[in-house]
């Protein structure tokens, strides 16, 4: 009998509510989680749920463009729960580019781009670049115009890394955020 009670009780502090892909119109979806106890931070949640987002468009061969996020306010009492939802649309990498330097125009566009892999030693780490979110790390193949571009790298507990990063042409490149905790 004892063990019963505390299986329920630990079942049902373990236990959140995770609606998974809804769509909300043409291309958009949406995700919602909320935590069943206040000790997990709506930071935690969110970043769950832009991972699934980002991992559901991943499937489909695309990448995830956040359209709006919603997350709960503290006091975390009384079922107001850390919570988050995140709207966001699966679009073509092509779709990602960013704006910064040229191209020749004498051939294709995607011919003219430069291939950019991020990486973090914080998993799940936002990535923003020239400052638009682009998603969390690690993110594979951003297709990126030549010339130089701000990479910024944060995470809850970290201090922000920055950087300039020179994309070439027809290049790829790595960049790995070690990130640093704050004290």
């Amino acid at each position: 009998m004892r063990r019963s009670i505390v299986f329920l009780i630990f079942f049902a502090v373990g236990c959140g509510t995770n609606t998974g892909v809804q769509p909300l119109g043409s291309d958009t979806f949406k995700i919602f989680k909320q935590g069943s106890t206040g000790f997990v931070g709506s930071d935690k949640i969110r970043s769950d749920v832009e991972l699934q987002a980002s991992q559901y468009c991943g499937q489909q061969g695309k990448s995830m463009k956040v359209i709006n996020v919603i997350t709960g306010q503290p006091p975390y009492i009384l079922g107001n729960f850390p919570k988050a939802e995140v709207q966001f649309k699966c679009v073509d990498p092509k779709e990602l580019q960013l704006v910064g330097g040229t191209t020749d125009g004498g051939g294709s566009q995607l011919a003219a781009l430069g291939e950019v892999t991020i990486s973090s030693n914080v998993a799940n780490a936002d990535v923003s670049v020239d400052g638009k979110f682009i998603g969390n790390a690690p993110i594979t193949a951003l297709k990126l115009t030549p010339g130089t571009h701000v990479f910024e790298v944060s995470a809850k507990g970290y201090v922000t890394w920055k950087r300039d990063v020179t994309v070439v042409q027809g290049s790829a490149t790595r960049v790995v955020a070690e990130l640093e905790s704050v004290r």
